[in-house]
């Protein structure tokens, strides 16, 4: 059909060619010139000739008769002569400049018609002729990659990628751009160069990021490689992006950030596994747990205290069975830094909510600071009330306990924070009072105590130096004797020593040399039981009286 269209054009382009007629000029030679011809009235013994063969100047004199036609006939065979010549460019200009002169020259719009048929004909063939050439140079390509030509095939794909493809084209070349890269990779194994492999497997796998093969590869080179973490990372993100609920990969992701101590970038995977898993993970959950405690610590220490606090409460989120004091302090420090010094009625509230959530020591640190400023504040002293009688009855119950240095110590702090209420001040003193003849009483009782274990002691050791001196008096009349004394003396000596201690516990002022001196007595008493307990080596008398065995037989004759 196509080729019937362009039969027609052609035939209709003969008989329209017919019928115009450009201008003539005859030579006195007798040659002939079709064309236009431009006359200058500043020139007048020479005229402008326009052809296919360009613009010349010709002189008069040489010129025998000139035939004019209208300018726009001239162009059409002009454009007629350049389309005979295969200059499709320049046939098509000098139509359109026909029809510009006269747009119902019907020769023009025919030739132009013509024209275009033959230009879309022409691109058609140079296009099919060019992809046929690009397509060569593809299989050329792949041939290259093959033979290990890796450079050359580099080369020809950077030049192909900013020429004008077809889409599959487009997918040809990405694909051997993709295998150039992955066999380079290989061979570079080959050649046991892993860092220069990894490079090259990285570049695979940025054309192909879901190649499993080459993740696989770059793995096998990374894994046990410090330097490559973040490498390693980034392509596991990658995957991540496409399937965020994979335990296994948010696992990882993980353990890569917690290797490199990035808390902040573990917490998220770290969360997402303590979640899937119920907590069950355990080493996942001691990991999540150290991580937020290491970021919502820093935030703190940074006094960044909306962050602590949001760390914080994914901590909780994540272990609600923690103690939430830490998320009140963050948010009371929080709260601190965006109240003035002088806005009292803020400070109160502060130290309301610090009261509420058992942040006592900052609610009197708030309470006081609004006391100093504005004595009379209702609500301040209220508040302070309710924390001196709390702590003056924790005083009273440690002395119902019996444990005065606690009582004591209490009271200390009352009279320290609270010198200003009168009433918890004098209600403070009397129990001090009472405190001090309960400690006076108990240490007279002790002393007493260990005065009697200090005498009883002393009995021990007479007991002991009694059995002493009577081993040593009857030393010779019977071994028996002797025995019993001896195991009797280490017994009450070992008696004395532990009652004396037991003495010095109760009642250490006993050591001294102004009181019992019960350390002199307690060393003196050790050195003696030694003594008993040393065993004396008895020498062999009978080893140097008996003849050697060996001089014997050397004396005698064989």
């Amino acid at each position: 059909m196509a080729g019937k269209q362009q039969f027609l054009l052609l035939v209709l382009f003969c008989i329209l060619l017919s019928a115009a007629f450009p201008d003539i000029v005859v030579f006195k030679s007798g040659e002939r010139k079709t064309g236009m011809v431009i006359e200058a009235e500043s020139d007048a013994d020479n005229i402008v000739f326009l052809s296919i063969a360009g613009e010349m100047k010709i002189p008069r004199s040489r010129i025998n008769k000139i035939t004019m036609e209208p300018q726009d006939q001239s162009y059409v065979h002009i454009g007629k002569g350049y389309l005979e010549l295969k200059n499709h460019a320049s046939a098509r200009e000098y139509i359109e400049k026909a029809l510009d002169l006269n747009p119902d020259n019907e020769d023009a719009k025919a030739l132009l018609s013509v024209i275009r048929e033959e230009i879309n004909r022409e691109l058609a063939k140079n296009k099919q002729e060019k992809a046929f050439k690009i397509d060569q140079s593809l299989t050329e390509i792949s041939d290259m990659i093959d033979a290990q030509k890796y450079e050359n095939a580099l080369a020809l794909i950077e030049k192909y990628q900013q020429a004008d493809l077809s889409a599959a084209q487009k997918d040809n070349l990405e694909s051997l751009h993709f295998k150039l890269y992955y066999q380079w990779g290989l061979n570079s194994l080959d050649r046991l160069n892993p860092k220069g492999a990894g490079d090259y497997f990285e570049k695979a796998l940025s054309l192909q990021p879901d190649n499993q093969m080459v993740f696989d590869k770059l793995l096998s080179i990374w894994d046990n490689d410090p330097s490559m973490t973040l490498k390693v990372i980034a392509i596991y993100e990658k995957q991540y992006k496409d399937n965020p609920d994979d335990v296994a990969l948010n696992r990882k992701l993980a353990d890569l950030y917690y290797r490199q101590r990035d808390y902040k970038g573990a917490s998220p995977y770290l969360k997402m596994v303590h979640r899937k898993t119920n907590g069950l993970d355990v080493i996942n959950s001691e990991r999540l747990r150290d991580s937020l405690v290491n970021l919502h610590s820093e935030a703190a220490f940074n006094k960044k205290f909306d962050l602590a606090a949001q760390y914080y409460r994914e901590f909780l989120d994540a272990f609600p069975g923690e103690d939430p004091t830490p998320l009140y302090y963050y948010q009371y420090s929080q709260m601190r830094q965006s109240i003035a010094d002088d806005d009292y009625e803020g400070r109160v509230k502060l130290g309301e909510f610090c009261k509420q959530h058992h942040l006592d020591e900052e609610a009197k640190t708030e309470f006081f600071y609004v006391l100093e400023k504005d004595p009379e504040n209702s609500r301040a002293q209220s508040g302070i009330m309710e924390y001196a009688q709390r702590d003056l009855s924790e005083a009273r119950l440690a002395f119902d306990k019996k444990d005065y240095d606690a009582t004591l110590y209490i009271i200390s702090q009352i009279v320290n924070q609270y010198m200003k209420l009168t009433d918890i001040l004098t209600a403070a003193y009397e129990l001090k009072e009472r405190t001090e003849i309960e400690i006076r009483r108990e240490n007279k009782e002790l002393t007493a105590r260990a005065k009697a274990l200090a005498a009883r002691g002393d009995e021990y050791f007479l007991t002991a130096e009694y059995h002493i001196n009577a081993m040593k008096s009857t030393e010779r009349r019977s071994d028996v004797r002797i025995i019993s004394d001896k195991e009797e003396a280490k017994k009450f000596l070992q008696r004395a020593i532990s009652v004396w201690e037991a003495a010095l516990k109760i009642d250490p002022s006993l050591a001294r040399k102004d009181t019992a001196d019960l350390t002199t007595k307690i060393t003196d008493a050790k050195n003696r039981l030694i003594n008993l307990t040393r065993v004396i080596p008895i020498p062999d008398y009978y080893r140097y009286r008996r003849p050697s065995f060996t001089s014997k037989s050397s004396n005698t004759a064989p």
